[in-house]
């Protein structure tokens, strides 16, 4: 299938925290939770993807992201997103330029670790990756 856009996605953790780093978001009303990452330029590889996304998003270097699941989105035809396992990384986190740009009291965008417990009780976007989450915790620990 030709895709009209790829997404990549970083599932951060830490298992010293027991915790996963997300973007906590309020976007116009709605209160939800996501990986840290973004679309796949053309003619980008998907691991420099990542590696870009992350670094332009919470300021972290990240080292040999694995591939966890990829689907097709069902909202956005032609649309696919891609995610990622990270348990090495480096830096400080704090927001890039791209999401200080768009902030707004109705755009909201902040790097938050959240707890394993935690997961079940939060909204993640997309559910998909929520289901792999929880399903997975033991990959984590």
């Amino acid at each position: 299938m030709k895709y009209t856009k790829i997404r990549v996605g970083a599932l951060i953790y830490d298992k010293n925290l027991e915790a996963i780093l997300l973007l906590y978001r309020y976007h116009y009303g709605s209160e939800y939770y996501c990986s840290v990452g973004g679309t796949v330029e053309d003619g980008e590889d998907l691991l420099d993807s990542i590696k870009r996304e992350v670094f332009e998003e919470v300021n972290l270097q990240i080292k040999d992201p694995k591939l966890i699941f990829e689907y097709d989105h069902d909202k956005y035809k032609g649309q696919h997103e891609v995610f990622f396992l990270v348990d090495t990384f480096a830096g400080e986190i704090k927001l890039g330029q791209p999401e200080l740009d768009r902030l707004s009291p109705n755009n909201i965008f902040k790097p938050t670790w959240i707890k394993y417990a935690e997961i079940s009780k939060i909204k993640l976007l997309p559910p998909q990756l929520k289901s792999w989450v929880l399903n997975n915790l033991s990959v984590l620990k």
